[in-house]
């Protein structure tokens, strides 16, 4: 799973493709775009690229609303264990 989760949320839309290409450069991992259209969140191993990440999308004119980084949550960690979400459905309950 990864040492951490880096959750990133851009203060402009329009920055989230070139905000994605500079986290896929710094961190080499894959980075996530959730529904959230000013998100991404990146699942990584070295904490030390973080900083030299969150630098270059400030060298690049990025602003951030937010981000954190932290430990995965129990649910992260079974949706990437299983690829399903933690809550069952009712028809998984009823099987």
């Amino acid at each position: 799973m990864g040492s951490g989760m880096l959750h990133v949320r851009v203060m402009d839309r329009a920055d989230r493709d070139a905000a994605h290409q500079i986290l896929l450069r710094e961190l080499d991992v894959d980075v996530e775009l959730p529904q959230d259209p000013q998100g991404l969140t990146a699942q990584i191993d070295d904490r030390g690229r973080v900083t030299r990440a969150l630098t270059a999308l400030d060298d690049a004119g990025i602003g951030l609303a937010q981000f954190s980084l932290g430990q995965p949550t129990l649910d992260e960690v079974f949706l990437s264990l299983t690829g399903k979400p933690a809550e069952a459905t009712d028809e998984e309950e009823a099987a």
